[in-house]
């Protein structure tokens, strides 16, 4: 075989590869890998914070990430060189079921959490104040 033949076969078979490499690669667009809720306290209660942390791919860490709550836009940043996620701090201002949503270019992920009105429980017999437990005109 030839030297011009074998150089010729040798770069067609390189195209073909790099081809295949290229049509079988995870999509650059896949940019928001994840996003998760994590509450501030044991309950998920109103005016409670949460921290909200949405991954990202590396190579895309240079581009604004968004958070948006049931529809509305509540925050944007940027998560930094090379970095794998962003935080962020959201506090419901009312109970039920919210709809979060990591957005970065075309790609986005979501998750729901359910928050509690959880108001304050009074005790029985009392408001809980000890001032009940001293009598009035005394020296205390």
């Amino acid at each position: 075989m030839r030297l011009a033949a074998r150089t010729g076969l040798g770069l067609t078979t390189f195209g073909v590869l790099g081809a295949v490499a290229a049509l079988t690669a995870p999509s650059a667009s896949a940019v928001v890998l994840g996003i998760a809720v994590m509450p501030s306290s044991s309950k998920s209660c109103v005016n409670t914070p949460f921290t909200v942390q949405v991954d990202v791919d590396p190579i895309t860490s240079l581009i604004p990430v968004t958070l948006s709550v049931d529809g509305t836009q509540v925050d944007q940043k940027t998560p930094g060189i090379l970095a794998t996620s962003v935080t962020f701090t959201w506090t419901p201002a009312t109970a039920g079921t919210h709809t979060l949503v990591g957005a970065q270019l075309l790609t986005s992920k979501q998750t729901t959490v359910t928050v509690d009105p959880c108001t304050p429980v009074t005790p029985p017999g009392g408001t809980g104040s000890a001032t009940s437990l001293i009598p009035s005109g005394s020296a205390f």
